[in-house]
């Protein structure tokens, strides 16, 4: 009887323990996952730099504000994203992590997806199934992690920026 108590009790220590570590890697996810979203949303406004501005030199001065929307050049703003990409979460060319980045290093990060919807290409729903009203960017990317008790693995996002989210910024 005496056995069965202490082992019920080195049972309990250890499952507490190993909570305790499940708890601590599951708020190190939520953590870095919202790192990874900020920093790639805030690569994703970057192509709102990249302005075509022969469309938006053939446009006249439109007074209705839900048609006053920008044209992004497609290729130059995908190496914009790409390069921000790059630079805010700390990778080689390659997409590993450098020593210095928060990320797995023996994992490179992955851009499943990019696709840029200037406003005559815009679809009813991005791939995610979000509205869109505006000129955006969808973005699905995975970034490594390693989970104790699991291992290394890839989280997903997927991203929609459009030019509203970008806006609402500077307007609070």
């Amino acid at each position: 009887m005496k056995f069965f108590k202490i082992f019920m009790g080195t049972v309990i220590i250890i499952s507490i323990l190993v909570g305790f570590v499940m708890l601590i890697e599951v708020l190190k996810l939520y953590s870095t996952t919202d790192k990874v979203e900020y920093k790639t949303k805030s690569a994703c406004w970057a192509a709102f730099t990249v302005v075509d501005l022969d469309v938006l030199a053939h446009r006249h001065l439109i007074s209705n504000e839900e048609n006053r929307d920008i044209y992004i050049k497609k290729t130059s703003a995908e190496k914009v994203i790409k390069d921000t990409i790059k630079e805010n979460l700390i990778l080689n060319s390659s997409y590993y992590p450098l020593e210095s980045s928060f990320l797995l290093k023996d994992y490179p990060v992955k851009i499943d997806r990019l696709e840029i919807y200037n406003p005559n290409q815009i679809p009813i729903f991005a791939p995610n199934g979000k509205a869109l009203n505006n000129t955006a960017v969808y973005i699905e990317l995975r970034f490594p992690l390693k989970i104790k008790f699991v291992g290394p693995v890839y989280k997903k996002i997927t991203l929609v920026v459009d030019t509203k989210s970008f806006y609402s910024q500077f307007q609070k």
